[in-house]
């Protein structure tokens, strides 16, 4: 999509960044912070991860709305200001 010129106004990114950004700020939407890496597929780690195998699927789905809601409102806010990486 950034080859095509689809998204302009974006900086330029990797899924990575994108898996990375909703791990951090998940919890700022008030979501506990280990959904944010169910979502990602991440292994739980220590005693969590071996007896918990809950899926957490309405939380997953739950956090993903918010999350999409979350990027559609600072998409149409005017005041957010595009950062852009200097050229290499």
């Amino acid at each position: 999509m950034f080859k095509r010129g689809v998204l302009g106004k974006v900086t330029p990114c990797h899924v990575h960044d994108l898996r990375r950004t909703l791990i951090t700020r998940l919890p700022d939407l008030g979501f506990e912070p280990f959904i944010g890496h169910k979502i990602a597929n991440h292994v739980l780690p220590g005693v969590l991860g071996h007896y918990n195998h809950n899926e957490y699927l309405s939380q997953r789905e739950a956090a993903l709305k918010a999350w999409a809601e979350r990027i559609e409102a600072l998409a149409g806010d005017r005041k957010v200001v595009q950062f852009q990486r200097p050229a290499a």
